[in-house]
C-alpha cells in the first residue's frame, strides 16, 4: 500500500471524529471517578477508547458510500469521487471498520451497560447515512443523530465505572455536546444550501431558510454556554474547568459573529465551532483531576 492510499483512507475516516469520540470517553471515566484518578483504569480507558474511535470512523466511509452520486458533483476532491480509493475499497475499509468494532464489543466493555451504548453507537454510524432511515440531510434529525454518537461515546465512559447510575453531569454534559453538534451543523448547511437544491436533502436551511436557520443557531448558544457553567457546579469540577472552557466561549461567540456577516464561508465556520467541543471536553477531563 503507497502513502497516497494511506492518506486517502486518512481522509475517509475523517479521524478528527474519532479523536472526538475518545475525549468523550475519558470525559465520562473522569467525571465517574470524581477526581480520584488513581482509581482510573487506564487500560480499560485505552481499549474503550480504541472501541468508540473505529465505531466513529466507520461512519464517514459508510457516508461517502451512499453518497457517491451526488458528491460527484459536490465533492469532487473525496477520496472515492476523485478515483484515489475504489468503490470495493470504501465498502471493505467500511466492513473492516465495523468486524473491528463487533469483535471489540463482544471482548472490551467491563459490562453489559457499556456494550449497550457500544452497540447504539455502532448502529448510529450506519442509520446516519444508509437506508432506509438515512438521517443524514433530514433537518434536525441529522445533527442530533451526529450527537448521539458522541453521547453514547461518553455513557460508555461513564457506565464503566459506574454502570447505570445516572448524575445530572452526564446529562448537562451530554446537553453541551447537543447544543454545539446542532450549531455546527446548522453553519454547515447554511454554507451547503446551493449544492443541496440537486441533491434532494431536506436541511434545516432547506426547510426554513438561511435567516432562520442561523437565528435558530444563534438562540441555541445561550443555552450551550449556560450548560457550560452548569457542568462546573454539577459535575464538582476544579478550577481549572471555568478557566479552560472559557476559550470554547470565546470560539463559539468569534465563529457565530463572523459567520454572521458572511454566510458563504459556513464550512470554515462549522469546523470551527467543532473546536469548542474539543475544549468543552478536554476541560471536563482537567477539571475532574
Amino acid at each position: 500500500m503507497n502513502v497516497d492510499k494511506i492518506q486517502a483512507i486518512i481522509l475517509l475516516e475523517r479521524p478528527q471524529f474519532g479523536v472526538l469520540s475518545i475525549l468523550c470517553v475519558l470525559a465520562g471515566m473522569f467525571l465517574a471517578n470524581r477526581g480520584d484518578i488513581n482509581a482510573i483504569d487506564y487500560v480499560m480507558a485505552l481499549k474503550l477508547s480504541l472501541l468508540f474511535w473505529f465505531g466513529m470512523c466507520a461512519a464517514h466511509p459508510v457516508n461517502d458510500y451512499f453518497d457517491r452520486e451526488t458528491d460527484k458533483s459536490l465533492k469532487q476532491d473525496a477520496p472515492l469521487t476523485s478515483g484515489s480509493l475504489s468503490l470495493n475499497e470504501v465498502k471493505y475499509i467500511a466492513l473492516i471498520h465495523y468486524a473491528i468494532m463487533i469483535i471489540m464489543i463482544a471482548v472490551i466493555p467491563p459490562n453489559w451497560v457499556v456494550r449497550t451504548f457500544a452497540i447504539l453507537a455502532l448502529i448510529v454510524t450506519y442509520v446516519y447515512s444508509a437506508p432506509p432511515l438515512r438521517m443524514v440531510g433530514r433537518s434536525i434529525l441529522s445533527p442530533l443523530t451526529i450527537s448521539a454518537g458522541f453521547i453514547f461515546s461518553l455513557a460508555g465512559g461513564w457506565a464503566a465505572v459506574r454502570g447505570w447510575e445516572y448524575n445530572p453531569a452526564i446529562g448537562v454534559l451530554s446537553l453541551m455536546i447537543i447544543f454545539a453538534s446542532v450549531i455546527a451543523k446548522n453553519v454547515a448547511d447554511i454554507a451547503d444550501v446551493e449544492d443541496d437544491i440537486h441533491t434532494g436533502r431536506l436541511t434545516l436551511p432547506m426547510q426554513i431558510g438561511v435567516e432562520r436557520t442561523f437565528s435558530f443557531s444563534a438562540i441555541l448558544v445561550p443555552f450551550e454556554f449556560i450548560m457550560i457553567f452548569t457542568l462546573y457546579f454539577v459535575g464538582d469540577l476544579n478550577i481549572f474547568y471555568p478557566i479552560i472552557v472559557s476559550f470554547a466561549v470565546i470560539i463559539t461567540i468569534f465563529a457565530m459573529l463572523s459567520f454572521g456577516r458572511d454566510f458563504s464561508e459556513g464550512r470554515k465556520y462549522s469546523y470551527m465551532l467543532l473546536l469548542p467541543v474539543i475544549v468543552f471536553l478536554i476541560s471536563t477531563v482537567v477539571g475532574s483531576i
